[in-house]
């Protein structure tokens, strides 16, 4: 499983190198072990109440109910997908085969992050943090009027539909640190895009953005026995218990989470303005080459998993709880 994961990141990052798009959120590994340790905190009806409304998405058979593995139930496939189905269309990218705009027309880039400026120590003598303007669509904005719609049985349910995947996969969004983070600095006075202008090396030796590095932390297995088995992990492990996670009942808002993710990236993947890194723009266009690129520290990459996993844990039990009021 680690050397098809190590393949698979290179490829991705093939892909990145041709291509100055900023990378995905958590990969569809992170958005379906959020979604599956969701899924085991729903009653039987809670489930079926869900599928019924998923069932009248534009793209249930398309996307939501396709490729469902062979021994795992159709029901809770569709519901992992559907928490994915935000990225499934987006355009397509590099040479990828283009998308049809029956897919593509639900694609919102702005939903799925909010830029809260950190300013880099270095520069903070002349860059200030409240200079800096967050657009009004963004990732809160998004999941809230998403929250709504999902509340408002005047909608056709095809729509609801829709902003029921979106719900699954920003609820997950936001809680990727580097969802609601950019670091401004004097190479970067708008912001670094949520830390896809920085490049780092980790442990598979190959340069890469640091958000790229953040959304691959549970790996980039997609299979459904590898989720479940990631899921499993991540359960059974007292230190990621909601229930003995203090953040997990004293914030119990979206602005909240928000604000969970923005000290999470401030203090671990800005490592508070002392992490090191190249341009990945230098990188990206031959400037320089993979021997200048810093790499991460053990210590930052271990530190980084738990993060990632306290994140994905957090983020699974909030889901399951949204849901339980909204189904």
């Amino acid at each position: 499983m680690k050397s098809h994961g190590t393949m698979t990141r290179i490829f991705s990052l093939l892909l990145l190198l041709s291509s100055a798009l900023p990378a995905l959120a958590w990969n569809h590994t992170g958005h379906m072990v959020v979604s599956e340790l969701a899924w085991r905190n729903l009653s039987a009806s809670k489930r079926n109440a869900i599928l019924n409304l998923l069932k009248q998405h534009p793209h249930y058979a398309l996307l939501l109910a396709s490729k469902v593995p062979a021994g795992v139930d159709t029901n809770e496939w569709v519901f992992l997908n559907a928490s994915v189905w935000p990225d499934m269309v987006r355009p397509a990218r590099g040479n990828a085969p283009e998308k049809s705009s029956d897919v593509t027309k639900y694609h919102h880039s702005q939903w799925h992050y909010i830029n809260i400026p950190f300013v880099l120590p270095a520069a903070a003598s002349h860059l200030s943090a409240s200079s800096f303007s967050i657009p009004a669509t963004n990732i809160l904005s998004a999941l809230t009027n998403n929250l709504n719609a999902l509340k408002d049985s005047s909608i056709p349910a095809a729509d609801r539909a829709v902003s029921l995947c979106w719900v699954l996969h920003l609820i997950g969004d936001l809680h990727q640190p580097l969802h609601a983070a950019t670091l401004l600095s004097d190479t970067y006075p708008t912001g670094d895009m949520g830390g896809n202008s920085l490049a780092v090396v980790d442990s598979s030796q190959v340069p890469l953005n640091l958000h790229s590095f953040w959304d691959q932390l549970l790996d980039t297995g997609d299979s459904y026995e590898f989720v479940a088995e990631t899921a499993n992990s991540i359960s059974r492990s007292p230190q990621y218990d909601p229930r003995n996670l203090p953040e997990f009942t004293s914030h119990s808002t979206i602005q909240s989470w928000a604000d969970e993710s923005f000290s999470a990236a401030v203090t671990f993947a800005y490592a508070e303005g002392s992490l090191k890194f190249a341009d990945w723009r230098d990188f990206n266009s031959g400037k320089i080459t993979a021997a200048d690129v810093p790499h991460l520290k053990s210590t930052y990459i271990l530190n980084a998993s738990d993060v990632a996993k306290r994140r994905v844990s957090l983020s699974g039990a909030r889901l399951a709880e949204e849901l339980k009021k909204l189904f």
